[in-house]
Parts: structure tokens; C-alpha cells; sequence
């Protein structure tokens, strides 16, 4: 009471500040476990930090669960030594009430070592940024509290007499006696001054229990003969209790002292009721105690109390003089055992009840959550029955254990999940439920076997302390047998502490290679794993496997390595000693090559080519000297992967060993980052590596630019060797980033060598870029060799030439008489996307009377998807167009061409009179996949298109035409052609642009049409409002538009024709 009025009046007191003060607290108490010991205190005054300061989060996030009961005191010592000199604060008043029913382990005196630790700083760093650290602490008086805290102020609590007498008026005035009865009961307590606070409330407690009908008499017989010390006292009110034989008292006594926590009074009524041979809650019915307040004080001599539903002892002395006195073990129930173990035994025989195990309903959630009503005992039993077992008393409860424990049984999966203890079902095993329900002592109890499981070395592995100390248990207990999976196992995961103790302590186990190696991945402890293992008389190798999975460990992998290599009684297999070069790591190769000898020199030059590392390759070919070869491959591996420059250097200082051969030089030829930095180096300072070959010739021609470096080098300086063949003439003019300067410096050097051919001609045709200046050159140059022919002038024509450039090869072909098929040419020529120049180049030409414009020639250029399509159609129609009959077919190709509405735009523009347009064909332009603007545009030009519309062209329009604001211009433009009737409406009902359609043909035909009830019924709500209210979806109505043919073109963002003509057109913007 007196530390909550001072806690109360601390927090009400609390100045207000910028710095702010803090009051934590924590009131031990024995009675319940929670409360108890220094680890709960500490967990909770850690709590209360991390609410009441912000950067207390970063100082526990190491630990970040201090729920876990992984943690362990020490680390919650150090935690809670950090939050009490956390910079936020100002002062900090710490109440600790009850510290003598804090255990006395060791935990209590860390507890206490802190506090007079946080003290003494905070006394001698008045001034500096840590909190005042104000602490009152409340005791009993022990020798161990009092040792360590006796330099601290303190003060002894005593009654005084006028306290007393306050007090005793107060708690008599309670009692339903008569006034005069009161008074003499004051004088009478009042004469025994000499007692403490806790002995008047017990006797006043037994006067408030007595018989209401009790005599001055007797009243004066009761106080007189209490004794005046407590362990009298309460050995008076123990004798009575066992002179009763009451054995619910007695039970209710043990459960006091020894329960984990204070019971309610409905847990304890099925637990007392709990016999030996009980086997459901049925038969625990005729030994069951009604339990109430009134009845368990009286029974217990006021030893109990009641408090929140609660027993609890009295006060903390009556606990300590009953586990001091030993009447406990006494009572006949207890047979011998430890008074703990026979709540032990209490708890197993009710989670043992046929109705708890066998229902399986307490497996469930929704059971759980409302189970304390049925069955209110059967949390605690199933949270604390294996907690209370004392271990002498272990094996007398076998047959009850294993019964509990068996894996998979019922019994075992009700209180584990009643515990909330997860995947119970997946134990295997005893071994598995140990470390699944954490019981220390299961282990020594169940497992017999000498052979360590995989299983086992697995879970020690992967979760955690307890898991682990089971093992270190087992292996300091038995003669354990490892195979070698288990022992990778252990040195893979495990310490060395633990490896040292098997490998040390097991004449059994065996080492080998590949345990050897798997110590190599061992990221916490492999260093130290290894020298226990190298210290055994075993000879390893160190292979690449295991400088392999040394690597894989980024923690100490690295020292690892350098521990094996630096040991040179391991021998070094060839492939390790290619696999450390492989890992990049200089100062290991450093290591590595103190050894004076070592095989596999050539494989680790492979692996540092393999890097383009030039540090690791020096390393290398300096500890080979000359008994390792920079082979082919490997110099095109550097080519491949190196930087220029640094291969460079690296060739400049190893000029005798690597040796650049033809493929080489071909492919750097051929890679266009690498031709710029390395073929002049490497035709120049390594030239006498290699012969200039045609292949070579032919690799480095066609990536000549302007400049033609390369092989001006090699004609100034190598022309001897340079023998021109069709090959190399082929490359030459099909190179097209010289612009034919290539050729044009070969024709000076080595003209007297050219001999024209038709493919030489043909590499030139196909050069996009540049090939009509080679064929210039050509046929300047071999003007009586060079022949044009017919393949040749396909090329041409299909080629990116400019028209006079293609007219002077026509005219070169006509010259030798070469005979052209005029309507194939033209044919070529409208499929071709550069197909405007060719056609104008055929056109100009050829005599007039050989130019035939055929139904096929056309076709070909509606069928022509490049953008300059309309252009070539246009420029035909226009020197051709009396001559030209535009069909029906060459519109329905142009329907089907992306860009046909501009081919289709060119005809209209060109074409007098008006075009007609069938019923079929207009239906295909509705259907055109095409922007509105554009098919608008077509569909508008009243002036050069005649249109021939019907209702069935305008339904199938609507039911699988893409363009519903083309069938809008359509309306608008040529409403006064268009015939509707409600066969369109109802067509138009079922389409996906349903909305869009009827409120087209209701805004332009919508008088004529008069729908019916049948056909409303079919429409939606939606439906009906687009018909009644066209305006809901509005579409943009072209107007006339007069100019130039340029201002169609910004409306259709794609040029239709370029000549300048003017015209009524239509556009679509509003």
C-alpha cells in the first residue's frame, strides 16, 4: 500500500518540462510466477521505457521481441542499463515494491548490481546529458538486499503505538459485534502493542470469520491465546487444518504455495476434485467443493484470502514459513511426493479425462476461446503440468508422461493447442515433441538411443539454444554415434565448442573429405571448425569443392581459405588451385603462390583470362614462367572481355607469348567497339603474327568508313600480299559506310585487278546507302565490262535510289541493249517503299508507247504499305490519267492497306468524273481499321465520290464495322441518300457501340423512324436514353474546309498528294 500512494503521488507530481521526467515501477510478487523474478521485472520496466522515450526503439531492436523467452537476463540487464542513461530524458523515479519476493538466484543480485550501478553514475554525472536516476525500492529486510544496498539511504518502517491504535479502530469497526463488544476488543488488541500490522489483521481477520453469536468470553480467549509470533501463529492455524482432516483445505494450501499463479475459485474446484483414479469430469463430480469466500477463509483459518476471484496467501511471510515448515509434504494425499510434483500429478490426470481427449473439440479455436467455461481448469493444467514435475519424482509418473507425450496421440495434440504450441501433428517423434513444447528434461526421460539423428542435428541447427543445448546434452551424456551426414551436419551449422566435444570425445566417428568440406560453408564458427578439425591426425586434400564452398561463405570464407593454404601440409589438388584463381582474390593467389609447388598453372590461367583480371594474369604467368601458354582461345576470351587498353599493355609486355591469329583479327573486324580500339593496334604491332588473307581482306572492307585506315595501312604497307578477288571486290561494293570511297581507293591501287561481274554489279544495286555511286564508279571504270542486267535492275528499282540516279542505270542497260519488261518493272517499282523515284525513272525513261499502266501495276501499289504510297498513285494518275482505269478492285486492295485512305484520297483527287462507289466497296471502307478524321474525309468528298447507300450496307456497318464516327459522317454528309426503317434499329441494339449508333440514326433520321413497343422492350435503360437524348453521346460533324491541298494534309497528319491544286474537301474538326 505504501509504495502504490507513493507511486500515485509521484505520477500525479511529475513536473512538466522540455526535458521530460519518467515513472517506471514494477511491484514484485511471489505468488505469481509473472511477477516473481528479475527477468519480468526488468521486461517490464523495459516496456514502460520504450513508451515513454522515442529513440528507446533503437536501443532493444537487437532483441526486438523482449517477450521472446530466448532472451536472456544478461541481455535484458544490458538493455535496460542503456535506457536508464537515454538522453531524452531528464530524471527518471523508478518504484520497485516487494523486492524480498523477487527470487534469490542470481538474476536478483544482477538486478541489484544494476540499480546501485545506474545510481552511483547518475549521483556522479549530475551535469551531463544522462537522466537522474531517483529509485525507491521496498523489502523486507534480508541479508542479501541489505548487503548490497546497505550504502544506499534507508529507512526501517516500525508500527508506532498511535498508528496502531488508529489502525485497530478502523478494522474493528467492521466487525458485527455490538458497541461494547467493539470497545473491549480495542483494549484488548491494544494491550498487545508489541505485534506487528500483518498479526492484528490476522487475528482481526479470524474474529471477522467467527460465529456471530461469539461471547466477550470467547472473544477474550481468542486474542489472548494467539501467540504472539507469526510462525506460531500460523502454526496454530496449519495444526488445526490437519486435525480437521479437511482435505480440501489441505489441497487448497498447496495449490496456494505452490501454483504458478493465483487460481480462481472455479479452477480450483475441479482441481481438488481431481483423484488418483479420475478419469473424465463426471467422476470427479461426488468429490467436488463448492468453493466461496466466506467458506475458504474459515476452512483455512484465514491463511487465504479472496481477492478478484483469487486465493492468495496472506502475506508473503505465511508462504515462506509453509515451504520452511515441510507440513505440506504431509498431508496424506501427497504420498510421498514433492507437494509440487502431486500438482503435477493433478494436472496430467485431468488432461488425461476421456471427455477432454477423445471430443477433439477442444482442438478449436472457437472451443478455446470459450473452453474456460466447460472445462475452467484446463488452461493452467495444460500450461504447467510438465512445469511442476520436480525431478526426483520424474519416473514415478511415466505411464502419465507417455501418455502425454506420444507423438500424434490426441492427448498430446488437445493440450498443445491448448498451450498454442503449433504444428504438435508433424512430430516424428519424442525427441521432436521435446523440442517442440520446450521440457528440458523429456530428453533425459525418453531418448535411449546412442545415434544422433539428422533430424536432430537438423532442428539444433535451425532453431535455436534449445534445440541445441538438447544436443550438447545428448552428446555429453551417451556415447553418441555420428554417421557422416550427421557430422556435416554439426560442422555446417553448429560451433566449434560442439564439434571439438564429438570429434575429440567419439572414438566412433569417423572424419572424412566431405565433412572436411562441408566446414568450409559454416558462416559463424568455420574458421574455428576447421582448425578443430586440422588438428585431428587425419589427412585432407583441399579441393575445389571445398575452396568452391569457401568462397560461397561471404562471413570468414576468405580466412578459410588462407588457414588451408597456408598450411602446406595439405596438399592442393590441381583444380583448386584453379578454382582460388577463379575467385578474383588477389592477396588468397598471393598466399596461394608462396607454395613452391603447384600444379594446375594452366587451368588457373584459364580462369584469370576468363576475368580479363590482367593482375591476376600476371600473377599467373609469372609463377609458370614457361611451362603455361596463352593459347587462342584465351586471347580471344581477353579480346572479348577486356578493355582495350589494358590488352594493349598486356601484349606490349608479353610480346613473345600470345600470338594474334587470323580468326582473331576477323573477329575484331567484325565487332564494331572492338575494330575501333584494337585492329590498327593489332595490324600494326602485331602484323607479323599473321598473313593478309582474302578472308581477313573481307572481314576488315566492309566496316571501312570515310577514313578507310585500315586498309590504307594495308595497301601502303602490305600490298604485296593483298590479291584482289570477286570476294573482296563483293564486300567492297556492299560497303555502305564509306560512301564508296572504299572502292574508290581500291579501283586506284588495285583497278588493273577488278574483273566486273554481274554479282560484283549486284552488291553494289542492293547497297541502300550508297550503291548508285559504285555503280558509277563501275561503269566509269569498266564501261566495256560493266553489264546492266535484268537482276540488276530489279535491285535498282527496289533500292533507295534517287531518280536520275536509277534513270542513268536504265540508260546504261538500254545502251547494251539489255531488254526491259516494262509492266514487271512497273510492277517492282509500285511494291517498293522508295517505289516514287523508280516509278518516275521508268516513266521518263521509257518511250510512251512502252509504258503500259496494267490493272496488276495498280494493285500493287494499293497492296504498297509504306507511307508513300498515295504518292506514287498519284503521280501515275496524274501522266497517265486519261489512259488509266481505276476498277473496283484496286479500291477493295487499298480498303485492305493501312494506309489506303491516303491511296484512296489520291484516286478520288485524281480521277474526273466522281468516283462511284458500290455498295460492297462501302462497306469495306466502314470497316476500315482507320482514324475518323481520315475515313471521314474520303467519305465526305461529294464532289469527286458518288456513293451508292443502302439500309443493309449501313447494318452490317453497324453491327461489325470498327468505325462508328465514320458511319456518323456518313449520316451527316449523305443523310438525304439513306433510307432507315426499324429493321436498322433493332440491328443496331445488339452491337458493343450500341449507344454511339442510336443516337447517331436518332439525331439524323429519327422522325422517320417511329419504333415500336417490341423494339423498346429489347432496349436497355442506357438504350432508350441514347435514342430520346442523341446529344448524350455526341459525334463531331465535318464541315467544309476550302484551300490548298496542304491544309488536308495538317488535318490528316500524313501528306495525300503534293501538288498544288485546289478543292472542296471536308474535316472532321468542329
Amino acid at each position: 500500500m505504501l509504495a502504490k500512494f507513493i507511486l500515485d503521488t509521484l505520477e500525479d507530481s511529475v513536473p512538466s518540462s522540455e526535458i521530460p521526467s519518467a515513472v517506471i515501477y514494477f511491484f514484485f510478487y511471489d505468488q505469481d510466477e509473472s511477477y516473481r523474478t528479475a527477468g519480468a521485472a526488468m521486461r517490464s520496466l523495459i516496456k514502460q521505457m520504450v513508451h515513454l522515450a522515442s529513440d528507446a526503439f533503437q536501443i532493444v531492436t537487437q532483441t526486438f521481441d523482449i517477450e521472446s523467452s530466448d532472451i536472456s537476463d544478461n541481455s535484458l540487464r544490458d538493455i535496460l542499463k542503456d535506457l536508464l542513461q537515454i538522453s531524452q530524458l531528464g530524471t527518471i523515479y523508478c518504484v520497485i515494491d516487494g523486492l524480498d519476493e523477487c527470487q534469490n538466484d542470481g538474476s536478483r543480485k544482477m538486478l541489484l548490481d544494476l540499480i546501485a550501478s545506474n545510481l552511483r553514475q547518475s549521483s556522479a554525472r549530475r551535469n551531463s546529458s544522462i537522466p537522474t536516476l531517483k529509485t525507491l525500492i521496498t523489502s523486507r529486510p534480508t541479508v542479501d538486499i541489505h548487503g548490497e544496498l546497505y550504502h544506499l539511504p534507508n529507512i526501517q518502517l516500525k508500527a508506532n503505538h498511535e498508528d496502531l491504535e488508529i489502525f485497530i479502530k478502523n478494522k474493528v469497526h467492521d466487525l458485527r459485534f455490538d458497541e461494547d463488544l467493539k470497545q473491549k476488543a480495542i483494549h484488548l488488541l491494544g494491550s498487545r502493542v508489541e505485534q506487528t500490522f500483518l498479526w492484528i489483521s490476522i487475528v482481526l481477520k479470524s474474529l471477522k470469520v467467527a460465529t456471530p453469536l461469539l461471547s466477550e468470553a470467547e472473544m477474550e480467549e481468542m486474542i489472548n491465546e494467539s501467540p504472539s509470533d507469526l510462525e506460531k501463529l500460523f502454526e496454530n492455524i496449519i495444526s488445526r487444518i490437519k486435525e480437521a482432516k479437511d482435505i480440501a483445505a489441505q489441497k487448497l494450501l498447496i495449490w496456494a504455495v505452490y501454483g504458478r499463479r493465483p487460481l480462481t475459485l472455479a479452477e480450483l474446484e475441479e482441481a481438488i476434485a481431481v483423484q488418483d483414479d479420475s478419469t473424465s469430469k463426471d467422476s470427479t463430480k461426488k468429490y467436488s467443493v463448492a468453493l466461496t469466500e466466506s467458506g475458504v477463509t474459515t476452512a483455512t483459518g484465514v491463511i487465504l484470502e479472496i481477492i478478484d476471484g483469487k486465493i492468495h496467501l496472506v502475506h508473503q511471510s505465511a508462504k515462506d514459513f509453509l515451504l520452511k515448515s515441510g507440513h505440506l509434504a504431509e498431508f496424506a494425499f501427497c504420498t510421498s511426493l514433492h507437494p509440487s510434483s502431486y500438482l503435477a500429478k493433478v494436472c496430467m490426470t485431468y488432461l488425461c479425462f476421456t471427455d477432454i481427449v477423445e471430443s477433439g473439440s477442444c482442438r478449436n479455436d472457437e472451443f478455446r476461446n470459450a473452453g474456460n467455461i466447460q472445462y475452467p481448469f484446463l488452461q493452467y493444467a495444460a500450461r504447467n503440468w510438465y512445469r511442476h514435475l520436480e525431478k526426483e519424482d520424474i519416473n514415478k509418473f511415466a505411464r502419465l508422461i507417455s501418455r502425454l507425450t506420444e507423438p500424434k496421440s490426441p492427448a498430446l495434440l488437445t493440450w498443445g493447442a491448448v498451450n498454442g504450441i503449433t504444428n504438435l501433428e508433424g512430430a516424428r517423434d519424442t525427441w521432436e515433441v521435446a523440442l517442440k513444447v520446450n521440457i528440458p528434461w523429456l530428453v533425459d526421460l525418453q531418448i535411449d538411443s546412442t545415434v544422433i539423428t539428422k533430424e536432430m542435428v537438423e532442428k539444433a541447427a535451425a532453431n535455436g539454444m534449445t534445440e541445441y543445448d538438447y544436443l550438447r546434452r545428448l552428446v555429453k551424456k551417451h556415447d553418441t554415434l555420428f554417421t557422416e551426414d550427421e557430422l556435416c551436419l554439426v560442422v555446417e551449422y553448429l560451433d566449434h565448442a560442439l564439434a571439438h566435444q564429438i570429434l575429440s570425445g567419439h572414438n566412433s566417428t569417423v572424419m572424412t573429405q566431405t565433412v572436411f568440406e562441408a566446414a568450409a560453408t559454416n558462416v559463424k564458427y568455420g574458421r574455428l571448425v576447421i582448425e578443430v578439425i586440422l588438428d585431428l591426425s587425419t589427412c585432407f586434400i583441399i579441393t575445389a569443392e571445398f575452396i568452391r564452398l569457401a568462397q560461397k561463405n561471404d562471413v570468414n570464407g576468405k580466412d578459410i581459405i588462407r588457414l588451408v593454404i597456408d598450411n602446406h601440409n595439405l596438399e592442393i589438388a590441381e583444380e583448386a588451385v584453379q578454382q582460388t584463381v577463379a575467385g578474383g582474390d588477389i592477396d588468397v593467389v598471393k598466399s596461394l603462390f608462396k607454395r613452391e609447388q603447384l600444379d594446375g598453372l594452366q587451368l588457373a590461367l584459364g580462369s584469370a583470362v576468363k576475368q580479363g583480371n590482367y593482375d591476376l594474369l600476371n600473377l599467373v604467368l609469372d609463377k609458370g614462367e614457361d611451362e603455361i601458354t596463352i593459347t587462342e582461345n584465351y586471347l580471344q576470351d581477353l579480346v572479348n572481355s577486356s578493355r582495350p587498353d589494358d590488352l594493349k599493355t598486356f601484349l606490349r609486355a608479353h610480346e613473345e607469348k600470345p600470338r594474334i591469329t587470323e580468326s582473331i583479327i576477323i573477329d575484331t573486324a567484325n565487332h564494331e567497339e572492338k575494330r575501333e580500339y584494337l585492329l590498327l593496334f593489332f595490324l600494326k604491332e602485331r602484323g607479323e603474327d599473321f598473313q593478309i588473307t582474302e578472308e581477313i581482306l573481307e572481314a576488315i572492307i566492309p566496316g571501312e568508313d570515310l577514313k578507310n585506315e585500315a586498309l590504307k595501312f594495308l595497301l601502303e604497307e602490305r600490298s604485296h600480299e593483298i590479291h584482289m578477288t570477286e570476294g573482296i571486290w563483293k564486300a567492297a561494293a556492299a560497303n555502305r559506310r564509306s560512301y564508296g570511297e572504299t572502292i574508290r581507293l581500291l579501283i586506284d591501287i588495285k583497278g588493273h585487278e577488278l574483273l566486273i561481274s554481274e554479282e560484283i554489279l549486284r552488291s553494289a544495286a542492293e547497297n541502300l546507302n550508297c550503291g548508285h555511286r559504285i555503280l558509277k564508279q563501275f561503269l566509269v571504270t569498266k564501261k566495256d565490262d560493266a553489264r546492266i542486267t535484268e537482276a540488276i535492275l530489279k535491285e535498282s528499282l527496289g533500292n533507295a535510289f534517287h531518280t536520275l540516279q536509277i534513270e542513268n542505270v536504265l540508260k546504261e542497260a538500254q545502251r547494251h541493249g539489255i531488254w526491259i519488261n516494262t509492266e514487271e518493272m512497273m510492277r517492282i517499282a509500285a511494291k517498293s517503299k522508295y517505289g516514287n523515284s523508280a516509278m518516275q525513272a521508268l516513266l521518263a525513261t521509257m518511250k510512251e508507247d512502252e509504258v503500259r499502266i496494267t490493272e496488276k501495276v495498280l494493285k500493287e501499289v494499293a497492296r504498297n504499305e509504306s507511307e508513300g504510297a498515295h504518292e506514287i498513285m498519284g503521280y501515275i494518275l496524274r501522266l497517265k490519267d486519261d489512259r488509266i482505269q481505276i476498277t473496283e478492285d484496286v479500291l477493295i486492295e487499298a480498303t485492305r492497306n493501312p494506309y489506303g485512305y491516303a491511296i484512296m484520297g489520291a484516286i478520288f483527287l485524281e480521277n474526273d468524273p466522281r468516283m462511284h462507289i458500290t455498295e460492297k466497296l462501302l462497306k469495306m471502307m466502314l470497316e476500315m481499321n482507320t482514324d475518323t478524321q481520315q475515313m471521314s474525309k474520303l467519305i465526305a468528298s461529294t464532289k469527286y465520290v458518288d456513293i451508292n447507300i443502302t439500309e443493309e450496307v449501313l447494318i452490317d456497318a453497324a453491327i461489325n464495322g470498327n468505325n462508328v464516327h465514320a458511319l456518323g459522317f456518313l449520316f451527316d454528309v449523305h443523310r438525304d441518300k439513306i433510307e432507315i426503317t426499324e429493321k436498322a434499329v433493332k440491328a443496331a441494339i445488339g452491337t458493343k457501340h450500341s449507344c454511339h449508333i442510336l443516337s447517331v440514326i436518332s439525331k439524323f433520321k429519327g422522325k422517320q423512324v417511329q419504333i415500336t413497343d417490341e423494339i423498346k422492350d429489347l432496349m436497355s435503360a442506357e438504350q432508350l436514353e441514347c435514342w430520346y437524348r442523341p446529344g448524350k453521346y455526341p459525334l463531331s460533324s465535318p464541315r467544309p474546309v476550302v484551300g490548298h491541298v496542304e491544309d488536308v494534309d495538317k488535318t490528316l497528319d500524313s501528306q495525300l498528294v503534293r501538288y498544288n491544286k485546289k478543292g472542296e474537301y471536308w474535316s472532321g474538326e468542329e
